[in-house]
Formats: C-alpha cells, sequence, structure tokens
C-alpha cells in the first residue's frame, strides 16, 4: 500500500493532481506532493487518518460521501474503477471541486488490498489564476480593494444588461451575507473573522462557473452575476453555494467554526437598472436573514 520503490515515489510526487492510497481499513498510507498541493495537508497530517477525517467528500448537493456511500469501499468490494466529481475540504476550511478517480489497489498475490485515488482541481490554470487574483479583492480589507471589487460587478452587470438587450440572454444576481460574522468577529478576533471570510470565498469561487463573477460588494456582503439561467437554475446555484458554505469548517486547536449564507436570489428584468436589480436582490438577502439564516429566498416575479 505504500510505493516502496524511491523512483516510483519520486514519479508520483513529480504528478501535478493529488494521489493518496488507503488500506482495507480506508487508513491513508500515502499522500503525495500533488495532494499537498492541492488540500493544504501535508503528508504528515494525512497519513494515519481516513478521509473521512480529513477530507470529508461531499457531493454538489451537500451528500456525505464517506458515510453514507464511500467510494473507496465500493471499489475495494467490487474492484471496478470509479470516477466522480466531488468537493474536499481544505485545510483552509473550503470547499474544492475535484475530478476524482478512484482504482483498486492489489498485493503479491493479486488480492485487492485497498485504493488508489487521484484527484485532480476542475478548473483550469487560467481560470485558477484569475479567480485568485479576485480572491485577492474579495479579502482586502482596505478600502481600495473594496471600491475596485464594487466597480468591476457595476462593469460586468453594464455588460450583463447589453447583452440582454441586444441578445436577449438573461442572466441572475445572488446577493451573500455571511451570517452572524459580528459575533465570530467578537468571539474569535478579526483575524479568524478574516479567515471565515476567506473560506466563504474561496468556497464560492470553487462552485461557480468560469463565466460567472464573484466579488466582495461590502463588509460581509458579496454578490455573484450568473449568466445564462432561469428562474430554477439561479435557485439551484443559489442552494448549491449554500450548501457548500454550510459543510465548509475552519479547524484548528480551538475546535471547528462553521458559518452559513443569507442569500438573495433573482433574474434581472427588462425594465432593471443595476440599481435597482441589486436594490431587489440585497432586500430577499435581509429576508433571508430575518427568517432565520441559512437560506435563500429568490424573487417569485419574473
Amino acid at each position: 500500500m505504500f510505493p516502496e520503490n524511491e523512483t516510483l515515489r519520486q514519479v508520483l510526487d513529480s504528478v501535478h493532481d493529488g494521489i493518496y492510497m488507503v488500506d482495507r481499513h480506508r487508513k491513508i498510507t500515502y499522500w503525495n506532493k500533488g495532494a499537498e498541493r492541492l488540500t493544504g495537508f501535508m503528508s504528515s497530517e494525512a497519513v494515519g487518518t481516513t478521509c473521512s477525517e480529513l477530507l470529508m467528500h461531499i457531493d454538489r448537493s451537500g451528500r456525505s460521501l464517506c458515510n453514507e456511500m464511500c467510494f473507496t469501499v465500493e471499489t475495494m468490494a467490487d474492484e471496478r474503477p470509479r470516477e466522480m466529481m466531488l468537493y474536499v475540504l481544505h485545510k483552509e476550511g473550503y470547499r474544492l471541486p475535484v475530478a476524482t478517480r478512484v482504482i483498486p489497489s492489489r498485493d503479491a498475490e493479486g488480492k485487492v488490498d485497498g485504493a488508489a485515488v487521484i484527484f485532480g482541481d476542475v478548473t483550469s490554470r487560467f481560470v485558477q489564476v484569475k479567480r485568485l487574483e479576485e480572491l485577492q479583492k474579495i479579502i482586502r480589507r482596505d478600502p481600495t480593494g473594496e471600491l475596485e471589487s464594487k466597480r468591476e460587478i457595476e462593469i460586468s452587470l453594464h455588460v450583463r444588461f447589453d447583452e440582454m438587450q441586444r441578445y436577449n440572454w438573461p442572466f441572475g444576481v445572488l446577493f451573500f451575507d455571511v451570517d452572524r460574522m459580528a459575533e465570530i468577529n467578537e468571539q474569535y478576533g478579526v483575524y479568524k473573522g478574516n479567515r471565515v471570510l476567506r473560506m466563504v470565498a474561496m468556497t464560492l469561487l470553487g462552485g461557480i462557473r468560469s463565466t460567472d463573477v464573484v466579488g466582495r460588494w461590502s463588509g460581509n456582503e458579496l454578490i455573484t452575476i450568473v449568466g445564462d439561467v432561469n428562474e430554477h437554475q439561479l435557485y439551484a446555484v443559489a442552494e448549491r453555494a449554500r450548501v457548500l458554505v454550510e459543510k465548509s469548517m475552519l479547524k484548528d486547536e480551538q475546535g471547528e467554526l462553521r458559518t452559513t449564507l443569507s442569500i438573495g436570489a433573482t433574474l434581472a428584468k427588462p425594465k432593471d437598472t443595476v440599481y435597482t436589480l441589486l436594490k431587489r436582490a440585497e432586500d430577499l438577502m435581509h429576508r433571508s436573514a430575518r427568517d432565520g439564516f441559512n437560506r435563500v429566498t429568490i424573487d417569485a416575479d419574473v
């Protein structure tokens, strides 16, 4: 279950994708450099744990893939490779989308003694760089950074309105507020509060398409512009974002720290302006907060 050949280990460590191996008890026995880079967990932190303790795999609906239907257990049982897209938990607490392939591993006698899991970031390198640049603007606390983010959102909205008028291309807006951030900052301090905000931002960036836009509006408020959607699709995007953030967490010596999102969702209307569209989305977000947080409120009058 561990690549004993030094040349093989060097090859596996040079691979861009993450690779880890588990034994029959689902204990991680090997963790390559790609897995360290993608997840933030070092080999010393991963080896000896289980993926259910470390990565906590979920699908896009938030369903656990470790306890309910572990894909490594199924592969070891029927000896069939599997491929899937799922979300792993990064060391910084956010959910990272990865394309995953699991194959059975065999001992010297040809019997299955575990499984090897290969996973890679589903976004292209270009998109990763672009989103990291966006993230720096989202998490920056200085006023200039926030104004730049707002300007980019406004510019993107003007472009979307122009496309809607010219080509009848629909789009929608999701308005997010990170729930109870004041309490988090007061109880844990601003530094950890910023880590929570980064966790949320990275989860949102990992859950959207490369053509969509996400940015910071003000304080703990974030906005996503979603193109080419109807009401049901927009709600599905919002609900996926809600679930992924709900399933994210920061883990350290103080324990686990989680947060949720209150979300307002609305489609742009022909007579909308940037102001009226964002005002409607913000009002819907406030309704989600008043109704108990961690929910999506969508404008049905579209």
